[in-house]
């Protein structure tokens, strides 16, 4: 049985309150981004892709102190600059120490805390750092409650609430009644007009660990491959020293210092390396399948560029700003009235629990409550451009993709049609089918489940989001297995509807229909590919370490191996003036080569992608795109401009690059 139902968006938690709907979000850090769960506190973009309408006119204002390589080996460049909104978009305001005994060495271990403030009164919201198990309960001063106590290996964690608004959240490698005299000595500090937490325990000592300011990656490529470094401005050194050395190695620079650490799936022999490092004013972090030597040298030679220096040492860089999204309280979807809500039979939404935790391997750690809805009072909820961007759009009809006839908005209104639910809190519509209803109920309640553990991170801005495929694979791998137990139990499970209707909508182009799809159909495809490979802990290691590319989606290999694209410059416009930039990404090369070759044909090509960036203009007839790709080899590059060249104004190919530029017909 293939169960292909359209479900709601899914991604990193924004927080679990009592009341919200979903949108997508742009990428958050580490190795990926998601398209989100957005709640009526905080309104999320709807896209991960570059948003340039949107964006600030100077990407990079919010960035007090612009740190860059000062040196590099020879061959190697800065190619681009991504900025994007902080790390943590659970809450709105977010205050953060490292904790340490007084008299010991950092390398002995500390104590990380995290303080949330939320807009309005909320539920408590899960760590996003472990699996929790529930412990005996905890009584802990000056905490109204204590949700939830885990150990993991060397690590315990704790989460409480402070107030009605407020949480804290504490984890580190001390015994568990250490970690909860250190929550009952967090202090609020009331003096200061933004969120500010002490630590007032003897014998402990405590610094911030960051500020709350803008964060940026710089792209880097040369002679030996391309990597990222993740740079957050204002945090300080003792932040690396959180949880000891376990699984770590120190490294020494000549101006910094850091770690090289390890996440490893010991029964697969998998692992996920990648480098944090100090400097002084930042910390930065990256991947380390490069020569560590090398990667080291160029993280010791990170150096703040005076803002008067910044235009010079950019003017050959791409610099681009992931859009933040509207901020609270501004335009986003509305929260469904409670009247117009009822909640899942108690005894019906147990039984899909047990379910959905047996196939994720993981429990859900407080109350849940599943609303549910009329079909068009939720659909009603979704903001225009949730599901089909303008910007998207704008990319597709220059490739000639879209047709001049074609509508954006009916395209939008299609994909709404087909929503069922959304993820957090879980609300689905009432299907007017009870096996199917509870089909998407497991769905969201897998969303719910891995909003918990996928890592923050920025991903690729390409058209599809490949850690929104990571979400929805697993949502719909649980859904099926939970579709498969009812019909083996003798349920009248319904015929798998298609994400969208039988036969060819008019209103939907092809090639939005598969965009659209794609994180459910090659989403499902890597997640089953995982969990054969190592179980359901290697879809966990996939939360901690999202896939970083629609390539890596596709190629399950190239995800494993760390195959990282090569960061590709914008190629100049060839006529017009100069518009938004991005990168199209393997997913949509493949589309564009199904225009002119066979399906399976395009298929492998496509996946000899290994980076790209296109910018967008204005030609005599409409839409233009200008569009620079890296292939694997020259072999690639030469089918792939042979495969385009029909279609496009010109195309160019030098050794394993491909330029090319097509308009929209």
């Amino acid at each position: 049985m293939r169960w292909v139902a359209i479900f709601g968006v899914a991604g990193v938690v924004v927080a679990c309150s009592s009341s919200g709907t979903e949108a997508e979000a742009p990428a958050s850090t580490v190795a990926a981004v998601a398209s989100s769960t957005t709640t009526s506190m905080s309104p999320v973009a709807p896209s991960t892709s570059v948003q340039p309408d949107s964006a600030p006119v100077d990407p990079l204002a919010g960035v007090d102190a612009l740190l860059l390589p000062a040196e590099l080996p020879d061959g190697w460049e800065t190619a681009s600059i991504v900025v994007f909104p902080r790390f943590d978009r659970r809450a709105a305001e977010v205050a953060s120490l490292v904790a340490w005994r007084e008299g010991t060495d950092f390398d002995a271990g500390g104590v990380s805390i995290t303080v949330g403030r939320f807009a309005e009164p909320t539920e408590l919201v899960p760590s996003q750092i472990f699996e929790f198990v529930e412990s005996s309960p905890l009584e802990v001063d000056g905490l109204a409650e204590v949700a939830q106590v885990a150990r993991d290996g060397s690590f315990v964690s704790l989460v409480g609430r402070l107030d009605e608004r407020t949480q804290v959240e504490l984890f580190g490698d001390v015994p568990a009644e250490v970690l909860a005299m250190l929550a009952a000595g967090v202090v609020v500090d009331e003096t200061t007009e933004d969120l500010a937490v002490v630590l007032e325990v003897e014998g402990w000592s405590s610094t911030p660990a960051r500020l709350d300011g803008s964060h940026y990656h710089v792209g880097l490529t040369g002679p030996g491959g391309a990597f990222e470094v993740f740079v957050n401005t204002g945090a300080v050194r003792e932040a690396l020293y959180v949880g000891g050395t376990e699984l770590t190695e120190r490294l020494i620079g000549t101006r910094g210092e850091g770690y090289r650490r390890v996440q490893r799936i010991e029964s697969e022999g998998l692992e996920f390396p990648f480098i944090e490092w100090w400097v002084p004013g930042a910390a930065l972090e990256t991947g380390d399948r490069l020569d560590v030597e090398m990667v080291v040298a160029i993280l010791d030679s990170f150096t703040e560029v005076p803002a008067s220096e910044w235009d010079e040492r950019l003017a050959t860089v791409s610099v681009s700003a992931l859009d933040p999204g509207p901020p609270s309280g501004s335009e986003g979807p509305e929260p469904v009235p409670d009247t117009e809500v009822e909640q899942l039979d108690a005894v019906v939404l147990e039984r899909i629990m047990a379910a959905v935790e047996s196939e994720v391997g993981r429990s859900f750690g407080a109350d849940i409550e599943v609303s549910i809805v009329d079909g068009a009072v939720l659909r009603a909820s979704v903001p225009d451009g949730t599901f089909v961007a303008e910007s998207t759009w704008e990319v597709l009809t220059a490739l000639g993709l879209v047709d001049a006839d074609d509508d954006r908005a009916s395209a939008e209104a299609v994909r709404i049609d087909q929503l069922r639910g959304v993820c957090c809190p879980v609300t689905v519509i009432d299907t007017g089918d009870a096996a199917f209803t509870e089909i998407v109920v497991a769905h969201e309640l897998t969303h719910l489940l891995d909003a918990e553990i996928v890592a923050p991170g920025v991903a690729m801005p390409e058209l599809v989001d490949p850690v929104r495929a990571l979400l929805e694979g697993n949502a719909h791998r649980v859904a099926f297995a939970y579709a498969d137990v009812l019909a083996a139990e003798g349920a009248s499970v319904p015929d798998p509807p298609a994400v969208f209707p039988p036969g060819v909508d008019p209103r939907l182009p092809p090639a939005v229909r598969e965009l659209l799809e794609f994180p459910y159909d090659e989403g499902l495809a890597f997640a089953r590919e995982l969990v054969e490979l190592g179980g359901t802990d290697a879809i966990d290691a996939a939360f901690a370490s999202p896939p970083l590319s629609s390539a890596q989606v596709l190629n399950l290999d190239a995800y494993l191996a760390g195959e990282a694209a090569e960061v590709v410059p914008p190629p100049e416009v060839t006529d017009g003036d100069p518009g938004a930039s991005g990168t199209l990404g393997a997913f949509v090369l493949r589309l564009l080569l199904a225009e002119e070759l066979p399906g399976d044909e395009a298929d492998e090509l496509s996946l000899a992608w290994a980076g790209d960036a296109y910018r967008l203009s204005d030609g005599p007839s409409g839409a233009c795109i200008d569009l620079r790709l890296s292939l694997e080899n020259e072999t690639a590059a030469g089918e792939v401009a042979d495969a385009i060249d029909a279609r496009a104004e010109f195309v160019e190919r030098s050794g394993r690059q491909v330029d090319a530029r097509l308009c929209s017909r």
